[in-house]
């Protein structure tokens, strides 16, 4: 954080503090979120550049896991690991997305899985939109999410579908059985309609 061109060039140190610090079990990952302010608005090394006398606050969102830093942003809009912008007009797309009306029982899954997505890409969750928040059937026991070389019990599981969209890409959070809520990374067309198919009568012991 204090090696950041931004930090570096006019933060102001005895401002730097750690305000909050969360850990996501889904995706194996740490967040830290920091503020300072600086001298002057903008980012990055501005030497050579006119810059006005104003002290700006400043967010940090750092997101690690066991391989070291895998994002950090800056108030929302400032790559701190390539040193650019980040895309302002999906952002502003983001933000704008119109709210999708869904049951009041999904409210706590719903918010879980937008607070997982924003610390995996750290970003508000307000930036984040809700596409569909539903209970559903899965086809089996794969939950919508079955992985290479595995073998799924084939009956019907009832579950929870959440389509939250973020950055121009959309990205599905599945839970169903006694598996909890979980980002699935390659979902396959989702079988809402799926009927057991149960034998009712008893095979014949002369058969």
């Amino acid at each position: 954080m204090k090696s950041s061109p931004t930090f570096t060039f006019d933060g102001i140190e005895e401002t730097l503090q750690l305000v909050e610090r969360k850990y996501s079990d889904n995706s194996n990952s740490w967040s830290f979120i920091f503020q300072f302010d600086s001298r002057h608005p903008g980012y990055g090394d501005r030497n050579g550049q006119i810059l006005v006398e104003l002290i700006t606050p400043h967010q940090v969102v750092i997101v690690t896991n066991y391989d070291g830093v895998k994002s950090a942003v800056m108030d929302g809009k400032w790559d701190l690991i390539k040193q650019q912008i980040v895309n302002e007009e999906t952002v502003m797309a983001d933000t704008t997305t119109n709210p999708v009306p869904y049951d009041s029982d999904l409210e706590d899954l719903v918010d879980q899985a937008k607070e997982d997505l924003s610390i995996r890409l750290s970003i508000s969750s307000q930036q984040i939109g809700v596409i569909e928040a539903n209970t559903v059937v899965w086809p089996d026991a794969s939950i919508g999410c079955p992985q290479p070389d595995m073998r799924y019990k084939q009956v019907p599981v009832d579950g929870v579908l959440i389509r939250l969209q973020a950055g121009g890409k959309v990205y599905e959070y599945h839970s169903g059985g006694t598996r909890s809520l979980f980002l699935c990374e390659q979902p396959l067309e989702l079988q809402k309609d799926v009927t057991p198919q149960i034998d009712l009568v008893p095979p014949d012991p002369s058969d």
